[in-house]
């Protein structure tokens, strides 16, 4: 990445997080923890621009993320040239939501949240950053660049999708106690096939959000029982994919150690 290419980087990305964290914090969405810690970890993936290794390495346009991070630590300019106009992307789409929707124009919030949830899908699919094996890096880009977005992506669409609606009959409470299962379907696909429990524990702090929402809202309905559901349930299997990967994690580790130990002589 050239210099002036990386100082576009800088620009943007810092002025569409700047938009984002207004527009959440402005508008006191009902998950502010949640939108907390996701900014704590944007602002760290973004802090990266400001100070490039001196001599980055070199890689081929076909690498992904994920195979740039199998090694180890990437250098911060193959961090922005790999993510960084999704992440981007990501935070002015959710800050014309945010603006959409506080002003009541669902149909049009709705559209921009799909298309967001594309912009993130995409991330996701090609950079495989679900892939990555350091922790450290595992927390700072999959966190904030592609898991907890996507979280976040699926249940706006679910809520604002309700909110367009805008029905009490029992039918549309029908439509909408089925639907809310796809909050433990597509993350229980991602612990499956991708052992993503970065994804399983997003979604469970989500869905316990919607439970404690409805429940001070409907005492006697069946949506925020659902909720607290999934909720246990995407909690429960990321931690026990979680475990898994510490445990084969220190195998490796230790697989290592022995194969480097020095030869004794008897």
């Amino acid at each position: 990445m050239s210099s002036g290419s990386l100082l576009t980087h800088k620009v943007t990305t810092t002025i569409a997080l700047v938009l984002a964290i207004y527009g959440n914090f402005k508008y006191a969405l009902v998950v502010f923890i949640y939108w907390a810690f996701l900014h704590i970890l944007q602002i760290s993936f973004v802090a990266q621009y400001f100070f490039p290794e001196d001599q980055p390495t070199e890689r081929t346009g076909s690498e992904t993320l994920g195979n740039i991070l199998q090694g180890g630590q990437p250098t911060r300019l193959q961090v922005a040239d790999s993510v960084g106009w999704h992440f981007t992307v990501f935070n002015i789409l959710q800050f014309v939501w945010t603006l959409l929707f506080v002003n009541g124009h669902y149909i049009w919030s709705e559209l921009f949240a799909i298309l967001n949830f594309f912009n993130i899908l995409t991330l996701y699919v090609a950079h495989k950053t679900y892939s990555i094996k350091n922790l450290r890096n595992y927390t700072l880009i999959h966190f904030s660049t592609a898991a907890l977005p996507f979280s976040w992506l699926l249940y706006i669409i679910f809520w604002n999708g309700a909110v367009v609606v805008g029905s009490n009959s029992l039918a549309a409470r029908i439509v909408a106690n089925v639907f809310i299962w796809d909050f433990l379907l597509v993350p229980s696909f991602a612990l499956i096939i991708y052992r993503d429990w970065a994804i399983g524990l997003s979604s469970a702090a989500l869905q316990l959000a919607l439970g404690l929402g409805q429940l001070f809202t409907k005492v006697f309905a069946l949506q925020w029982i659902f909720a607290f559901i999934i909720a246990g349930l995407l909690f429960l299997f990321s931690v026990a994919v979680l475990s898994a990967e510490l445990k084969e994690g220190d195998r490796t580790d230790n697989s290592t150690d022995a194969e480097n130990a020095p030869l004794v002589n008897n």
